[in-house]
């Protein structure tokens, strides 16, 4: 997008403009990534917010888990006390009937229960004290199942809105945790597929049946997660339940142009924007998962191979361009462009992104299908389902499909040098591959 407005005024085109003068002193910068203001940042972040960010009381797991998500990625450790405290904390998010609320003593939401349990993979651990033994596996599924609509569909608390985004948090904390079901799967392809709208990007809800939402960066990037997921159960519909063609269409005219630094814009005709260096630009590893596994290309035939020249979905090294020069914040801390101050939200996201970019994760066949064959089946009585025979089935894929993510290094591509390397993130739980891994052998008991 650029500022053309064929000489009428508008607030967009107006707005537009705007980020492209403020962006231009950043075109032939090369900034290394700041490491170190950027972990003061996030530490401070830890250890309290002023009175001011009150509103963000009921948001208590995401700052825990952006954050800490933020440091792993940088490649920097957390001491074992401040573990220790997310982890308590965590555990005061925790309710009796089941997931996690916002704060101590809020109701259960199942966004903040994904926050809540990706914590927990980064922070904590096997064995007393350190979080994964306590997680209470069976008071989450029932949670989620309380959430579950008949058409597939989750809403978000106890009397919450539908909200797609509580379909791929329910179900990334569910295949982490083992807990995936038959019926916990139930018409949940259906629902995600129905979210999907004209313009090939998905939207918040189905609106009906209807196509006419507004295709959205986050929204997007928890439906094709959550596809992915399903497909993970090896149904042989799902690829012809969406439109691939037409969201990678739109997933790619959302990367800015060079007067935009090459940065994402969430929806059309809006602004580019840090967070959506994850949201879309995290997905690009997908698209190449859905070729592999269903055999689709592009209705081009000109553009037949598109799967296989990686860089030509997407400018990865510009992106990585956004990232350094127009997202940090001299003091620590990412945001959503200049001028714009930074939070933990933009600056996990923006690392994410940065992550993506520079490796290059690809869906393992070979080693997902080994995985399948050695998978131990042992006696999991602690979550119910009438239909054991297919829990063990979706248990031994979803694991293997899981842990088959794997970063390509030959294809590994860092802008400005070894300096700015992060660590490489799961494209569909966002967080890194290894606790990723660690955490699925531990709740697979593999």
């Amino acid at each position: 997008m650029t500022a053309y407005d064929d000489g009428v005024y508008t607030a967009t085109t107006a707005a537009q403009r705007d980020v492209e003068i403020t962006l231009e002193f950043a075109l032939n910068q090369d900034k290394e990534l700041d490491r170190l203001a950027h972990a003061k940042y996030l530490t401070e972040s830890l250890r309290g917010l002023p009175s001011s960010l009150k509103v963000l009381d009921a948001s208590r797991p995401w700052l825990i888990y952006w954050s800490l998500h933020s440091l792993l990625t940088l490649g920097i450790s957390l001491d074992q006390s401040s573990k220790a405290r997310a982890i308590n904390t965590l555990f005061k998010c925790m309710n009796p009937s089941g997931g996690f609320g916002g704060g101590p003593g809020q109701i259960s939401h199942v966004l903040t229960t994904y926050a809540s349990v990706m914590s927990f993979v980064i922070a904590g651990g096997p064995g007393q004290g350190n979080g994964w033994d306590d997680i209470d596996r069976k008071g989450i599924y029932s949670f989620l199942m309380r959430m579950k609509q008949q058409d597939g569909s989750f809403i978000v608390h106890e009397g919450g809105e539908v909200d797609v985004r509580g379909c791929y948090c329910a179900l990334a904390v569910a295949t982490v945790l083992d807990i995936l079901t038959p019926e916990l799967l139930d018409n949940v392809d259906t629902f995600v597929a129905s979210c999907q709208t004209y313009e090939g990007g998905f939207s918040a809800c189905n609106n009906g049946g209807l196509q006419f939402g507004e295709a959205h960066g986050g929204y997007t990037s928890c439906s094709l997660s959550a596809l992915t997921m399903l497909d993970s159960t090896r149904s042989s519909k799902l690829n012809t339940m969406f439109d691939l063609d037409a969201l990678l269409r739109w997933s790619v005219h959302m990367q800015g142009l060079e007067n935009e630094l090459g940065g994402f814009r969430g929806r059309t005709n809006k602004l580019v924007d840090g967070c959506y260096s994850w949201w879309l630009g995290g997905s690009f590893s997908l698209f190449e998962y859905w070729q592999q596994a269903h055999d689709i290309n592009c209705e081009d035939s000109e553009e037949a191979n598109w799967v296989d020249e990686e860089s030509c979905l997407y400018d990865r090294e510009a992106l990585q361009g956004y990232v350094l020069n127009a997202a940090q914040n001299a003091k620590g801390g990412l945001r959503d462009k200049p001028g714009k101050n930074p939070d933990t939200y933009h600056t996990a996201y923006n690392l994410s992104g940065l992550s993506a970019s520079q490796h290059y994760i690809k869906y393992d066949s070979d080693r997902a299908r080994q995985l399948a064959m050695n998978f131990v089946h042992n006696d999991d009585n602690d979550i119910p389902t009438e239909r054991t025979l297919e829990r063990a089935s979706i248990r031994r894929f979803a694991y293997s499909s899981a842990m088959a993510w794997m970063p390509d290094k030959a294809a590994k591509s860092v802008r400005g040098g070894g300096s700015n390397i992060t660590n490489p993130t799961h494209p569909i739980f966002n967080i890194t591959i290894s606790k990723s891994l660690a955490a699925l052998k531990y709740f697979y008991c593999q």
